[in-house]
């Protein structure tokens, strides 16, 4: 079939019958494990959801500029609006509000479920679609001042949409298909920064650290519940931390875990997990305070996930860590015992601490860089990307 001009296409935000039609049409890539009644039912209660409510959700498709609600569109894709934070550097953006290293609580995006059916695919439409993203999510300053001719005109953006300061996205299609950007001729789209993990076997990890595990130390474990609360102290510890952070010049962002992004990790694959046996009703770790203090200490901290996909996917993927050197092994026994209670295979962390990493190797972890789930940022600010860093780029703000 002979590609369509793409002057003639525009982005659109997708109807529900577009979003009905873009979910149906990825069950085949995605779905895996499921029947498509399940597929459409467990985004049905994701649309539901905290971090999806309010238009935080948005479907957005690729079609014909005379016919926006065709269901005959040429790709879709979603992003999800959130909080960060940015603490500005030496160059600092004069749209942000902070001054030199103060952390300023800002809007941003993650963008998801990029998906071209196999008939449309080879002709340009997925890239297309991810340059006009960036001129419906991205603020005025950070664009081209004229739309390029050869598209057309520009997107129409939704008047609820807000300013992204920045946007992430994790790449299954390689480093470099995302690099496209606003403008005609330039790559300067989402840029790939460490897509390392560490991984333990289970089996190994929990023999070398059996000894360790039965300490007489006072573990506070965090249930569906119980977690929302100690996702509220993370955010305050986080803007505390990144205040800190030695003064490198850079600019450094994050995502927030709050408002539904961490927990969301665990709510997305809830059709899987309640089918194990024993069920897992906790989701996070932290070292009690030996002090009389009522106050949450997060300081020896863990969150995860249930990578549990019958039969190949069974792994506890570390969403959130924070722990000294001394703590983590401690720390890491707890959470491999809890694996092997729930006859996990692996656990997983992204971009552990260096300060951690000799501990991690002692006791069977193995540092990878990942070939899937790239972690790849777009900066919307002045800074230059090797102005920019991304802080806590971790498996909880993932989508």
């Amino acid at each position: 079939m002979t590609a369509v001009p793409l002057s003639s296409l525009s982005l659109f935000p997708g109807t529900r019958e577009q979003i009905i039609e873009s979910r149906t049409r990825s069950y085949a890539s995605w779905g895996r494990g499921t029947t498509l009644q399940e597929y459409l039912e467990r985004d049905a209660r994701t649309d539901n959801h905290e971090v999806s409510r309010n238009n935080k959700l948005m479907t957005w498709v690729l079609a014909r500029r005379d016919s926006p609600g065709s269901l005959d569109f040429m790709c879709s894709c979603e992003t999800y609006w959130r909080e960060g934070l940015v603490r500005a550097g030496s160059s600092t953006d004069p749209n942000l509000k902070n001054k030199e290293n103060e952390v300023e609580v800002v809007d941003c995006c993650a963008v998801a479920s990029v998906f071209t059916p196999a008939i449309n695919r080879g002709k340009g439409y997925a890239r297309h679609m991810m340059r006009l993203l960036h001129w419906v999510v991205a603020p005025s300053h950070s664009l081209p001042k004229e739309f390029p001719a050869a598209w057309g005109t520009p997107p129409q953006r939704p008047s609820f949409i807000k300013n992204a300061a920045f946007s992430v996205l994790y790449s299954d299609v390689g480093p470099t298909f995302y690099h496209a950007g606003p403008s005609y001729d330039k790559e300067d789209g989402w840029k790939v920064v460490n897509p390392v993990s560490t991984i333990w076997s289970v089996s190994k990890a929990h023999e070398l650290l059996s000894p360790i595990k039965n300490d007489a130390l006072n573990w506070k474990w965090f249930d569906e519940d119980s977690i929302n609360g100690a996702w509220k102290v993370d955010e305050a510890a986080m803007k505390e931390e990144m205040s800190k952070v030695p003064a490198s010049g850079k600019t450094l962002f994050s995502y927030l875990p709050t408002k539904g992004v961490a927990g969301f990790q665990h709510h997305r694959l809830q059709q899987f997990w309640v089918k194990m046996n024993p069920k897992p009703i906790y989701w996070g770790i932290s070292l009690a305070s030996d002090s009389e203090s009522t106050a949450l200490d997060l300081s020896t901290f863990a969150s995860w996930t249930l990578d549990f996909r019958p039969p190949t996917m069974n792994s506890l993927i570390i969403t959130r860590l924070r722990s000294n050197r001394e703590d983590f092994k401690k720390l890491l026994a707890q959470v491999v015992d809890f694996a092997k209670k729930h006859s996990i295979e692996e656990v997983e962390v992204w971009n552990l601490p260096s300060a951690l990493e000799e501990t991690a190797h002692s006791f069977g972890g193995k540092t990878i860089v990942r070939d899937e789930h790239l972690s790849s940022f777009k900066w919307y600010g002045h800074e230059k990307n090797e102005d920019v860093s991304w802080l806590y780029n971790e498996k909880f703000c993932w989508c």
